[in-house]
């Protein structure tokens, strides 16, 4: 994934600055054998690395239940709750801005928003939902909220909200977005004009209209950070994850036009701002 990359070149340069040694940059693609065959290559070395970093969600769970003897942070997780990336030798950063600013930031583009539709699937998303749910009444937005438990109720779920928002928060939820569910959100939400706000601006690119995410060069470098400050003090104290410190804001202009939604020219003052098409 080119995001990951972005990630890795952030990573390296950081590193760099601080006289870190990149010694191996290793792809699994993609398969679990593959991962566990690099991990093994690297723990029985003499020269074994001083620390690892884990890209993405396959290489991350995979770097936590085999590697207990080396510090470990991991990046390019998104939602890194669900999958238990903690212990005493784990740190990380996430792949998400927090919830607040992302709904502050659409209230910041669309000024009259007021009532946010969501679809998500509890076993899932449940602690963005509620990370969210706090985050409301001080923005003055209320949740429309639908919960699925398969993809195939996402159709009907998008049915029985669609007239009660003007707006819908498309989380990263493995159960509500694929190739096969993306058409059964997109089209009565042009339909109703309902703008899709989300965080991931493959989304935008695909006909969302806003998308708040991370710069994932600056994930990289936050994690460059992270490694010298443990390489620096010879441990890690405590599991800790960092948030983004660098956000980016993706407009698709093609749908604001669909919609009758005109984007804010201050938006462009206040975010670096990506436009599609």
């Amino acid at each position: 994934l080119s995001a990951y990359n972005f990630a890795i070149d952030g990573f390296v340069s950081e590193c760099e600055k601080n006289n870190i040694v990149v010694k191996s940059i290793e792809d699994m693609a993609g398969r679990l054998e593959n991962g566990k065959k690099i991990i093994a290559k690297y723990s029985g070395a003499n020269d074994k690395p001083d620390l690892f970093l884990a890209v993405g969600v396959l290489a991350a769970t995979l770097a936590r239940k085999t590697i207990k003897d080396v510090p470990v942070i991991f990046c390019m997780v998104v939602n890194y709750h669900r999958f238990h990336l903690e212990g005493p030798n784990i740190s990380g950063v996430a792949s998400e801005v927090p919830e607040k600013d992302c709904l502050k930031i659409y209230k910041d583009i669309i000024v009259d928003l007021k009532d946010i539709g969501v679809i998500y699937d509890p076993a899932k998303t449940e602690n963005i939902i509620e990370n969210g749910r706090k985050s409301l009444s001080g923005l003055g937005l209320n949740l429309v909220s639908a919960n699925v438990k398969s993809d195939k109720e996402v159709k009907t779920a998008i049915k029985s909200i669609i007239d009660q928002i003007d707006g819908l928060w498309l989380v990263p939820d493995s159960t509500v977005i694929n190739e096969d569910t993306f058409s059964f959100i997109y089209d009565p939400t042009i339909k109703n004009r309902v703008p899709i706000l989300c965080t991931s601006d493959a989304f935008v690119k695909a006909g969302a209209l806003i998308a708040v995410f991370p710069d994932y060069t600056g994930i990289g470098v936050e994690a460059g950070k992270i490694a010298a400050k443990i390489l620096k003090q010879g441990n890690i104290d405590s599991f800790d994850v960092k948030y983004p410190t660098k956000l980016k804001i993706a407009v698709n202009l093609e749908t604001a036009s669909k919609i009758k939604i005109k984007i804010p020219e201050k938006i462009k003052e206040l975010y670096d701002v990506v436009e599609y098409p």
